[in-house]
């Protein structure tokens, strides 16, 4: 637009959704205008670190697992040896063995994402299996009713019955572990139990364990329990929602 003396005269401003908006409504439409962006420099970043530590747990823990492994080899082929102290190499062995594929499975994970190739029912077997083997506890897994699960739930609560069954057969000393799994309307519900001594929950713990089993029921969006009285054993359970 042009006043007659050819001074061009200023355009009225043009009203856009945003312009109409309030300052606060304002600033939230930016912050969610970059928002993608923030998320992928953050799964970099993530990815980036995830990459790290990967290579860190690899060429450190999972290195001195399998020198380990060798050097234990090396005992149990050298002649003479008590029976007993035989066992206690086999014993040694297949616990280091199971370490180093955990600390694998771990290395793995952090380079590719969680390892979805086996179901919590399978863990618990297998799991059960070797603390057997270490420890000498029985444990009896009924799961048959929970499966199957979304594969992402499967691994953090295949993750958390391990956790539950190592620290009842390793800190409480437990000589039966039970694993039960029911599915519920629109949920499950998961309970580790043992006969072991029994603790005082209200107790502040200092172990990483219990902690851990909270972060991963947290990221599956399900409740965990921890019931205990001392000389009645334990139980740690899972429930969604």
């Amino acid at each position: 637009m042009r006043h007659r003396g050819g001074i061009r005269a200023a355009s009225p401003p043009v009203e856009t959704s945003t312009t109409r908006l309030t300052p606060g409504a304002r600033k939230a439409h930016a912050i969610n205008a970059v928002r993608p962006a923030v998320r992928s420099v953050a799964r970099q970043a993530v990815a980036l670190e995830r990459a790290r530590i990967a290579r860190e747990i690899h060429d450190g823990a999972l290195q001195d697992a399998y020198a380990a492994q060798l050097e234990l080899a090396r005992l149990r082929s050298m002649p003479g040896l008590a029976p007993d102290v035989l066992t206690a190499v086999d014993l040694l062995r297949a616990a280091v063995g199971a370490m180093a594929g955990d600390i694998r499975q771990v290395v793995d994970e952090l380079h590719e994402g969680p390892v979805y190739d086996r179901t919590v029912a399978k863990r618990a077997e297998e799991h059960a299996a070797r603390l057997a083997q270490r420890f000498g506890v029985v444990s009896v897994i009924d799961l048959n009713d929970l499966c199957p699960l979304p594969p992402a739930i499967d691994c953090e609560l295949g993750r958390i019955v391990q956790e539950a069954m190592t620290n009842a057969a390793k800190h409480a000393g437990a000589c039966r572990i039970t694993v039960r799994g029911r599915r519920m309307r629109g949920g499950w519900f998961v309970s580790v139990t043992d006969d072991g001594p029994g603790f005082d929950p209200s107790a502040r713990s200092s172990g990483f364990g219990l902690r851990s089993m909270r972060e991963r029921a947290a990221l599956i969006g399900a409740r965990l329990a921890i019931d205990s009285v001392r000389g009645k054993g334990s139980e740690i359970s899972v429930a969604y929602p």
